[in-house]
């Protein structure tokens, strides 16, 4: 039996953390109360968890988060654990009874193995455009909503990278462990529900942080460059007309300005890494 420290981290999503530390609760999981704990590190600033956990979940320690996105309060509920592994979801999931118990099975029977994934499913098919869900069913992602680290490799890595303010630090996370040539395993039966959330008016910089990403790994390049963003533009006008109907019309707004957000997405980066080669070029 492996101890198992559970971080959370949140921000202002009181009523979806309730829902998820219900799930989490020795009543709920398959799994003896004294081998895991839940930490849940808060970014809140308008409101926070505390008063939440005490009154309702006083087995969750509640911590204070650094305020300085969901890599940096990953990172900050780690520093708080105690135990050897470390299982980290998202306050908007729901994990199955047997998620801690099947993540332990998998590690007695790997017990070389320092990485862990779960599957991750929405609750019901797509009904709208704007909704979003990060969907695993099949391994290979590592998305940071499920999965399960050996807490001296975690560390030893050097954990989320806190460049990334808002997103693509659980890819950067993946790209490191891939390059320390570690083995993932996934794990089916370790699952959780993410249910499809509505994003409205969503303020994307996904091309601030690809540029982070790929000044950190520039053997990436080949994946972000001008021509492959165009085929995956094209991908996904394709796709927005193909189920136009099939959502009828629902978020339909967000659909278009995230395709131009897109475009213009990938001539920035373009231009940006474009740039950098030529500094490159004149000190060498």
């Amino acid at each position: 039996m492996n101890n198992i420290s559970v971080v959370i981290p949140t921000r202002h999503r009181n009523k979806n953390l309730e829902e998820c530390l219900k799930l989490l609760s020795p009543e709920e999981q398959n799994y003896p109360a004294e081998a895991y704990e839940i930490i849940v590190s808060d970014d809140g600033n308008k409101s926070t968890a505390e008063s939440l956990i005490q009154n309702k979940f006083s087995w969750v320690k509640w911590v204070k988060g650094p305020a300085k996105g969901p890599a940096a309060n990953r990172n900050n509920g780690v520093k708080y654990s105690k135990f050897d592994w470390i299982a980290f979801t998202d306050d908007d999931c729901l994990p199955s009874k047997n998620w801690l118990k099947s993540f332990n099975e998998a590690i007695e029977a790997n017990p070389e193995i320092n990485v862990f994934e779960g599957k991750t499913e929405a609750d019901r098919i797509k009904r709208r455009f704007n909704e979003v869900a990060p969907i695993n069913a099949e391994g290979g992602l590592l998305w940071s909503c499920n999965l399960m680290v050996r807490k001296s490799y975690y560390l030893k890595l050097g954990g989320y990278c806190e460049d990334f303010k808002f997103e693509l630090e659980d890819i950067e996370f993946r790209t490191r462990v891939q390059k320390d040539k570690q083995p993932i395993i996934f794990v089916p039966k370790a699952h959780v529900c993410h249910p499809w959330r509505i994003i409205n008016n969503r303020y994307k910089v996904e091309y601030e942080s690809v540029l982070i990403f790929l000044d950190k790994h520039p053997d990436h390049q080949k994946h972000y460059n001008l021509s492959t963003r165009l085929k995956i533009i094209t991908m996904m006008s394709f796709s927005l007309f193909r189920d136009a109907f099939k959502f009828r019309f629902r978020g339909i707004d967000y659909a278009l300005m995230d395709l131009l957000y897109e475009f213009k997405s990938a001539f920035v980066i373009h231009f940006k890494v474009v740039e950098n080669q030529k500094q490159i070029r004149k000190t060498a």
